[in-house]
Formats: structure tokens, C-alpha cells, sequence
């Protein structure tokens, strides 16, 4: 388990109690398409496992975690959040450090956007939604057919 993992977990139990005593049963995180791309292919890379960032899911505690900016581009966020003099809050992490998975695997996309435009990462974001489960050689699918 990565020290990433740790603290991203470590900061949602945070957020879910200050929501629970809010008295709050949805939390909405800001991740956006890019992570879940990224997600994605961090875990098919390093841990063999076809697997992005669900859109909603059911915590601890009886929390509902959704994510609404998952279809978003990343771009569009940060020229959003200028036009509108938001601040954007990266990665608070004191270790973050340029060679984690996630860095590299934003480089790797940065480097196919930087040669085929935004339409690599609005295609990759648009396939996390067109999903063909007969294409993957997962036996629980294959056994269905």
C-alpha cells in the first residue's frame, strides 16, 4: 500500500466524520477525468486490475461519495477556476515527488495530448463510460457467454 493510498484514505475518514457531524450523508470529492484515467491506468500498469474512479460509491457510516466533475477535463477545470478567481488546491502532500505513479502516468498522457490534442483525453474520459466487458478476458465474463 503506497503512502499515496494511506493519506488519501486518512483524509477521507476526515472528511467523513466533519460531514457526519454536520449532520451531511453525501460528500462530493473533486476528482476529475483526468484522475480517473490516470486511476486507470495505474492500476492496469502496476497492478494487473482494470479499475477507474467510481462516480459514486457507499462509504463508511452510512456516507455516500460521489464524484460530479468525473467527466470533466482537467484543463477545463483549472481555465474554469481562473476565469472565475477560484483557487485551485493541488495535492497537499509534503513528500509529493515528481516520480510517484501518478505523476508518470500524467506525463504519459501529457505526452499523447501534446501530439494528438484534447481528444486523447476526452476519448480516453469517454471510454470510461462505454465499457465492453466481452472484451476482456476476465473468466467470470467469459463463463456468462
Amino acid at each position: 500500500m503506497s503512502p499515496c493510498f494511506m493519506c488519501a484514505r486518512l483524509r477521507r475518514g476526515i472528511l467523513v466524520t466533519e460531514a457526519l457531524k454536520r449532520n451531511c450523508n453525501i460528500l462530493a470529492l473533486g476528482h476529475h477525468g483526468d484522475d480517473s484515467v490516470e486511476t486507470l491506468l495505474m492500476n492496469m500498469f502496476f497492478s494487473g486490475v482494470a479499475r477507474a474512479l467510481p462516480p459514486w460509491y457507499e462509504a463508511e457510516r452510512g456516507m455516500t461519495v460521489i464524484r460530479p466533475m468525473l467527466l470533466c477535463l482537467e484543463e477545463d477545470i483549472r481555465e474554469f477556476a481562473a476565469l472565475a478567481e477560484m483557487p485551485i488546491v493541488d495535492c497537499p502532500c509534503p513528500g509529493k515527488q515528481r516520480d510517484l505513479m501518478r505523476m508518470k502516468m500524467k506525463r504519459l498522457v501529457s505526452g499523447l495530448s501534446s501530439e494528438h490534442g484534447r481528444m486523447i483525453m476526452e476519448s480516453a474520459i469517454g471510454g470510461l463510460g462505454n465499457i465492453r466487458p466481452d472484451s476482456f478476458c476476465d473468466p467470470n465474463i467469459l463463463r456468462k457467454r
